[in-house]
């Protein structure tokens, strides 16, 4: 049964915004540089705090990264075993929106869920339970029985601009983000490829 406790947008946009960030980015460079997060050719560090590092120059990032850090310790304490669940509601939008399967999606809420308790495939993984756990919506914002899933015909499926369209495509159906996740799932996305120069090597 899904459990639905709130508030959880700072702590969770935090999660959400930054580990996918850091699992895509870990990996070694040579860091002969002045990037002021290591001294040692040798050592490794995390493309993603060299992006923070460079972010943290800006006194509005500081800023606005002070403000959502305050808002996560003044967060009512919980106690240390407790586990927090949210609900999530996951849009499928495609010319044929049956495609995809209840059973696919339940698969998918099963692996994020595997993911974020380090269990499953995830076991030997030398990360941590995180605590959090995620579960189809229950109930529609109007209160009325839902299953986490909603399907929209539309052509917006494939090839979506992400610079052009997709505030187009959450237009379609989005359920209110201060009391569900949303998730859209559509078949392409096309977007800019950005290449980076550090240390001497294109990326």
């Amino acid at each position: 049964m899904c459990r639905y406790i709130l508030p959880y947008k700072v702590i969770l946009l935090s999660i959400l915004y930054f580990v996918p960030l850091i699992l895509h980015a870990q990996h070694a460079i040579n860091t002969k540089n002045n990037l002021g997060l290591a001294t040692r050719a040798d050592e490794k560090i995390c493309y993603n705090d060299v992006l923070l590092n460079n972010l943290r120059k800006g006194r509005a990032f500081r800023e606005k990264e002070d403000k959502m850090n305050l808002k996560i310790r003044n967060y009512p304490h919980r106690s240390s075993g407790a586990i927090i669940t949210l609900p999530v509601v996951v849009h499928i939008i495609n010319t044929n929106p049956s495609l995809i399967t209840d059973l696919t999606v339940i698969d998918g809420i099963k692996l994020l869920n595997d993911a974020y308790s380090k269990s499953g495939i995830y076991a030997a993984s030398p990360g941590a339970d995180t605590r959090i756990r995620f579960c189809l919506a229950q109930k529609e914002p109007d209160g009325g029985i839902a299953s986490g899933i909603t399907r929209t015909t539309s052509f917006l499926t494939n090839h979506l601009n992400k610079d052009n369209a997709d505030a187009q495509l959450k237009n379609l159906i989005q359920w209110d983000p201060s009391r569900y996740i949303n998730i859209w799932i559509i078949n392409s996305i096309d977007a800019e490829a950005y290449a980076s120069f550090v240390c001497g090597t294109w990326t």
